[in-house]
């Protein structure tokens, strides 16, 4: 949590990388540096680290209250497959192939 909050304090793409390698404790995709440097490079483009520190400080309840507006099916696909968590993806997921089976 420290990681992630001096990040954000201090705007700092070291910091970031260092939280990243933190969020991923177990095992990290197979082209963790390749993403890792492509991320370093987004964040080094002038605005990109302002928006990243904005979206940290944006409360979690914003993106919640506007799922009640989604009137359409969807389907989150979140980068590799997650080995860390798999029932929580499962559990993502599960509602969305059920109502696309049953359409």
């Amino acid at each position: 949590m420290r990681l992630l909050f001096s990040a954000g304090i201090f705007g700092s793409v070291d910091l970031w990388a260092a939280y990243l390698d933190h969020a991923y404790p177990v095992v990290k995709p197979t082209d963790w540096e390749q993403q890792i440097a492509a991320m370093r490079a987004n964040l080094t483009e002038p605005g990109r680290m302002k928006a990243l520190r904005a979206m940290g400080r944006s409360a979690p309840k914003d993106a919640g209250a506007c799922l009640a507006d989604v009137h359409c099916p969807a389907l989150i696909v979140a980068g590799s497959p997650h080995v860390q968590y798999p029932e929580q993806v499962a559990d993502l997921l599960l509602p969305f192939l059920k109502q696309s089976a049953e359409a």
